[in-house]
C-alpha cells in the first residue's frame, strides 16, 4: 500500500519570493513524508509486532465488533457487529468472504464443531441458526418463558447442545436437533445478567459470565451444578469467556467503562482458577468479544467503540499471539 502527493508552490514576483515558496513548499512535502511514515510506523507496531500485541486488524462496517468465533477449521472467524451483520473473514487472507444479516441484531456468535452451522444471538430474544455454505436461516430458538435478549452462544463439543444466557439471568440449554428446551440455568450472582458462556472443549465444563460483578461461574455439565467462581479484579461486566482447545486456559474478558480498566482481557488457568497474564488493547477502548484459533496460539478480540468515537468510526478486531502461555 502506498500514497504520493505533489504540491504546487504559488507563482510570485521576485527570485527571493520565489526561493521562499520553494523552500517553504519542500519543508510541508517533508513535513507531509514524515507524517505518513510515523503513521505507517504506528500502524506496524500495532499490527505486526507478536507477543502482548495484535499482528492484524481486520476493519468491519460497524462501530462495535459485539462477538467473535473461529471456525473449528480455523479458516473462517466471524465477526457479529451492532449494524445487524456477521461478516465472515478468511483469516489466511483477511478478506470478507459473507455478510449475514439480522435485522433483530447479533449480539453473539458460535460455530457447530463440523463448522457447517453458525449460531447467532439477538436482541429481540430468539438465537439463529445459519448456514455457513449458503448463508440462509436454518431455524429459530426462542425462550417461551424469559425471552431476554440472548447475550452469548455456544455448542457443547458434540453439537448436540447450545447454550444461550440472556438478559434475563437464564443460561438456556437447547437440544439442537429438535429444538427442545433442555434447562435453563439461573445465574448465582445478583446482577441477572448472564452476557457470555462457553463450553469446555473437553466437554465437562459450561462457564457463564456475570454482566455486572465480574464473576464468571464453571459448571459441571454432568451435574449442572456449581464447580468454581473466578473474581474479576475490577469488578466489571463479564463481556465474553473462551476456553483454550485443551480447555486449560479461559479468557476472561471484562469491562469497566472510564476508570482505567478499559480494554481489558484476562486468561485464567482453568485447573488451579489463578490469573496466568492480562492483555490490553492498544487503543484502550472496550473488548466486547473474544475467542481462541483452533490451535490455541492466537487470540481474536473485538473493539466496543460506543461512546468513544463517531458512528463512522470502524472497530477493530486484533489477533493476538498467546503461543507463550504454559
Amino acid at each position: 500500500m502506498g500514497s504520493s502527493a505533489a504540491a504546487a508552490a504559488p507563482s510570485v514576483p521576485g527570485s527571493r519570493q520565489g526561493g521562499v515558496a520553494s523552500r517553504a513548499g519542500r519543508r510541508w512535502r517533508i513535513a507531509v513524508a514524515a507524517a505518513a511514515l510515523a503513521v505507517l510506523v504506528v500502524i506496524a507496531a500495532v499490527m505486526l509486532t507478536r507477543g502482548h500485541r495484535p499482528f492484524l486488524g481486520l476493519t468491519g462496517d460497524g462501530a462495535s465488533v459485539l462477538a467473535v468465533a473461529f471456525s473449528p477449521d480455523g479458516k473462517i472467524l466471524a465477526a457479529a457487529d451492532e449494524g445487524g451483520v456477521t461478516d465472515l473473514w478468511a483469516t489466511a487472507t483477511g478478506k470478507r468472504i459473507a455478510a449475514l444479516r439480522d435485522p433483530h441484531g447479533p449480539t453473539s456468535v458460535a460455530f457447530s464443531p463440523d463448522g457447517t452451522v453458525l449460531a447467532a444471538g439477538n436482541d429481540d430474544g430468539s438465537t439463529i441458526l445459519w448456514s455457513v455454505a449458503t448463508g440462509r436461516l436454518i431455524t429459530t430458538f426462542r425462550d417461551p418463558v424469559h425471552q431476554g435478549l440472548v447475550s452469548s452462544v455456544a455448542f457443547s463439543p458434540d453439537g448436540a447442545t447450545l447454550a444461550a444466557g440472556d438478559n434475563n439471568g437464564f443460561t438456556d440449554l437447547w437440544q439442537t436437533a429438535t429444538g427442545q428446551l433442555i434447562a435453563s440455568i439461573p445465574d448465582p450472582g445478583h446482577a441477572a445478567i448472564v452476557d457470555s458462556v462457553a463450553f469446555s472443549p473437553d466437554g465437562k465444563i459450561l462457564a457463564t459470565g456475570d454482566g455486572r460483578d465480574g464473576s464468571t461461574y464453571l459448571w459441571s455439565t454432568a451435574t449442572r451444578m456449581r464447580i468454581a467462581t473466578l473474581h474479576g479484579p475490577r469488578g466489571g461486566a463479564v463481556d465474553s469467556v473462551a476456553f483454550s482447545p485443551d480447555s486449560k486456559t479461559l479468557a476472561v474478558v471484562e469491562s469497566i467503562g472510564d476508570d482505567g480498566a478499559n480494554g481489558t482481557t484476562y486468561l485464567w488457568s482453568i485447573a488451579a482458577h489463578k490469573l496466568d497474564a492480562t492483555l490490553t488493547d492498544p487503543l484502550r477502548y472496550d473488548i466486547d468479544s473474544a475467542a481462541f484459533s483452533p490451535d490455541g496460539k492466537i487470540l481474536a478480540t473485538g473493539d466496543n467503540l460506543d461512546g468513544y468515537q463517531p458512528a463512522s468510526t470502524p472497530a477493530r478486531t486484533y489477533l493476538w499471539d498467546i503461543s507463550w502461555l504454559p
